[in-house]
C-alpha cells in the first residue's frame, strides 16, 4: 500500500525494515556472540521511534480503523499458520 505522506511512508519504511529483522532473529539468523536484549531493546526503540513520527504527522485519510487492523492481523495470522503447516510462505491477499 503507498502512501501520499512522505513522512508516513518513510516511517513505514522503517517499520517493515524492524519486522523483517524480527522475522531474521526469530528464525535463528544472528551472530553467535549477539546480545539479544540489547538488539531487543534496539528495535523497540527503533519501532517507538517510527510511532511517535506517525502519529505526529496527524491522521490522514488513509488511516486505517481498528477493523482494518484486526482484519490484517487475521489474515496475516492465518498465513503464518498455514506456512508453519506447509513450510510455504504464503502471502495475504491485499484488501484494497
Amino acid at each position: 500500500m503507498a502512501i501520499s505522506n512522505p513522512n508516513a511512508q518513510a516511517a513505514m519504511d522503517e517499520v517493515r525494515k524492524t519486522k523483517e529483522t524480527a522475522a531474521r532473529l526469530a528464525n535463528g539468523e544472528y551472530p553467535e556472540d549477539a546480545d539479544h536484549i540489547r538488539v531487543l531493546a534496539g528495535m523497540i526503540q527503533k519501532l517507538a521511534e517510527q510511532i511517535e513520527r506517525l502519529v505526529e504527522g496527524g491522521p490522514s485519510a488513509e488511516a486505517l480503523t481498528p477493523g482494518d487492523v484486526e482484519s490484517r492481523v487475521d489474515r496475516e495470522a492465518a498465513a503464518a499458520a498455514e506456512e508453519d503447516q506447509t513450510g510455504r510462505h504464503r502471502m495475504p491477499r491485499p484488501t484494497r
